[in-house]
């Protein structure tokens, strides 16, 4: 839901805009970097192009949804007339952007910026699309087959059916994006985990480390790592949260198939796909702290649950009272099995935080009963209110509902300096901290407990948009401007205290840390002709001299710059691991073969393959953590080790331990004595 606060000031910026064009368009005519990019049009061409990419722009920017003009721009591919490559559409868009800067309300600067970032990965995500798309029969093939190399044929389904039912996940996945191109971010990896419980999970009663295998399997397909002939071996792909998040649910894949069999059905008298919701909130349960989950809380269109609330809420209490009533009959007549208390309380939890999605507006507007204090801007209250009951409705995490507020209301409502209520923020702090209730009603106090949580951290959110939008969202959209792709690209790197700073202000500041490594690994990977010459500590310094006076008076800000130098040593090691990956597997085969040659002549040359394989993708799930993936690159190796050994068959575990325990050495000599703190796999 678009709050009207932030319509408001969206219209305002559209109008703006579209005033403008034909200054801007004149402007961008003289650009000759701009220009260049379009080689085969004459300047009459050009000057069409950018007017009907202009419209759609400002169009865009009215609605609030910045997205949607690269969304355009993809379904214009083929148009000779109005087809753009990704790059050139990025840097046609940042062209818009830069020209903001005259506008005195600093917020849209720093919005635009963070809606430009999510256009550049919804870019990157439909390429990864494409690519997968395009090899959906081999990715199937390959790891079909070798997932079925490693056990007795006889303990597995059908290698034909299972092949076939992979095929048909894959390609209706990709169906289903094609019908959806306007999909939020987090769909993809949503899909998937529909489509895997629907095509393989609900058909196959595979064993949890069978289910493992197939899915590390899959994780390496995937990734294309066979294709791939550099050195520096890709870390990821659309679908790694996707795959971490079903590896992860292994152990509980025997109570959702029954939560599919027996309780779900239950849900199918109501109009809306409830089941669906169910099955895939209980999948992301088993994982929470990713990439992936955290977008999804993000993502929640809590307008669409909410209009289900009148027509079906009755009819939904009686599908949940019928699927307990299943579920606890197959629990007591299944005491020695897998099932049990705690797998119930999970399916509960999602039941219950369904049921919150459905009631937020009525809480809502209960509690906007009580009118502002006099003193304050009552639309202001209101829109604070409103949010921080959202966000409260997507979880029952205390902080990861404040991590939703402090996203939403630094994109929605965030401070805007020329308007004067956003002077009363003592006021309006001190009013929320004594927020109380009137009524009685049980579910009202639970609410207002919840909500008060999150209000505790209000002035701290304020504070941290009104400093940045003083000190840097100026400097940050000037950054964006068309320039030669040298200078470009050191003036990206400048900035990434900056983009620090706007980071602190949407995520928490252990996101944007994770955020701030990712920047500084690409700056690496753009000089991987010699990492060591060009020093991250060197590189943050200088940026944060650039935004100095907001950094010395903010100092949250500090505690997060803080936090990002003491791991940039995590940085240049996990760029060092994925630079040198080839050469370390070809250490750890020369010193299996001559260390262990007798445990190496007793195990055949697939299983050999099938170990490496396991190793190479645990160091390049920590070297993704160690560029930013993941919030300890330590917990990462640990939790990936384990789940491959869970998965891994007893005849082949023996020698993946071998491997895992000579590892160690092999990587502080390749990296240096700072690998071993990373590198000391528990075996």
């Amino acid at each position: 839901m678009i709050h009207p606060l932030f319509a408001a000031r969206m219209q305002q910026l559209g109008l703006f805009l579209e005033q403008q064009e034909q200054t801007l368009i004149a402007e961008l005519l003289h650009q000759k970097e701009l220009i260049a990019l379009f080689p085969k049009l004459s300047i009459e061409q050009t000057e069409s192009m950018l007017q009907q990419h202009y419209a759609l722009f400002c169009k865009a920017m009215s609605s609030g949804e910045l997205s949607l003009y690269a969304q355009w721009v993809e379904q214009q591919q083929g148009d000779d007339a109005l087809s753009l490559s990704v790059s050139q559409s990025a840097q046609l868009t940042q062209a818009f952007l830069a020209y903001l800067s005259p506008l005195q309300d600093i917020w849209v600067q720093a919005w635009c910026q963070e809606q430009f970032n999510a256009a550049l990965r919804a870019s990157e995500l439909s390429e990864q699309i494409q690519q997968i798309s395009q090899q959906i029969e081999m990715i199937a093939w390959q790891t079909i087959n070798e997932f079925c190399m490693d056990y007795d044929e006889q303990a597995l389904p059908d290698a034909s059916d299972l092949q076939q039912s992979l095929l048909l996940l894959l390609q209706d996945w990709h169906n289903t994006l094609l019908q959806h191109p306007d999909c939020p971010e987090v769909m993809p990896g949503l899909e998937f985990l529909r489509l895997f419980a629907h095509h393989l999970l609900f058909a196959y009663p595979l064993l949890d480390g069978s289910w493992g295998r197939l899915l590390i399997k899959l994780d390496w397909a995937l990734s294309g790592f066979e294709n791939t002939g550099q050195d520096g071996i890709p870390v990821g792909h659309c679908l790694s949260d996707a795959l971490e998040t079903l590896l992860a649910a292994t152990p509980d894949f025997p109570f959702i198939r029954l939560v599919m069999t027996q309780a779900l059905p239950h849900y199918a008298v109501l109009d809306t796909p409830i089941s669906d919701w169910l099955l895939i909130a209980l999948l992301l349960r088993t994982r929470p702290e990713t990439l992936l989950h955290l977008r999804y809380l993000q993502s929640l269109n809590l307008c669409y649950w909410q209009q289900q609330r009148a027509s079906q809420l009755e009819t939904l209490q009686q599908a949940h009272y019928k699927a307990f009533q299943a579920l606890q009959q197959q629990l007591q007549g299944r005491k020695n099995s897998a099932i049990n208390v705690g797998q119930m309380e999970s399916f509960t939890a999602v039941c219950t935080d369904l049921n919150k999605l459905i009631d937020s507006l009525d809480v809502y507007d209960e509690l906007n009963q009580q009118a502002a204090p006099a003193a304050l801007d009552d639309k202001l209250w209101r829109a604070v209110l409103y949010e921080s009951c959202m966000a409260v409705a997507t979880t029952d995490n205390p902080q990861w509902a404040i991590q939703v507020f402090r996203y939403h209301f630094s994109l929605r409502l965030a401070p805007d300096l020329r308007h004067p209520h956003w002077q009363q923020v003592k006021q309006l702090n001190e009013a929320l901290q004594h927020f109380s209730v009137d009524n009685k009603s049980v579910r009202l106090v639970i609410w207002r407990e919840a909500i008060r949580l999150i209000l505790k951290e209000f002035d701290i959110i304020v504070q941290e948009n009104l400093f940045f939008a003083q000190h840097t969202a100026v400097e940050l959209i000037d950054a964006s401007q068309i320039r030669t792709q040298a200078d470009k690209q050191d003036t990206q790197n400048h900035y990434i205290v900056g983009q620090l700073a706007l980071n602190n202000c949407l995520y928490s500041p252990r996101r944007a840390v994770l955020l701030a490594k990712m920047q500084c690994a690409r700056y690496l990977q753009a000089h991987a002709d010699n990492i060591e010459q060009h020093d991250l500590d060197t590189l943050i310094q200088s940026s944060a001299q650039s935004f100095h006076e907001m950094v010395n008076e903010h100092h949250g800000l500090q505690d997060t710059l803080a936090m990002l130098q003491a791991a940039l040593p995590e940085v240049r090691l996990g760029v060092k691991l994925s630079q040198q990956l080839s050469s370390i597997m070809q250490q750890l085969i020369f010193w299996l073969t001559l260390e262990h040659s007798e445990v190496v002549g007793k195990t055949g040359e697939m299983a050999i393959k099938s170990c490496l394989r396991d190793v190479c993708l645990i160091l390049l799930r920590i070297a993704q953590g160690l560029e930013g993936a993941a919030f300890d690159p330590q917990a990462t190796l640990a939790w990936w080790q384990q789940h491959l050994q869970d998965a891994t068959s007893v005849q082949h575990r023996q020698l993946l331990m071998i491997c895992l325990t000579g590892l160690p050495e092999l990587l502080v000599k390749s990296l240096g004595e700072e690998a071993r703190r990373y590198f000391q796999p528990d075996v």
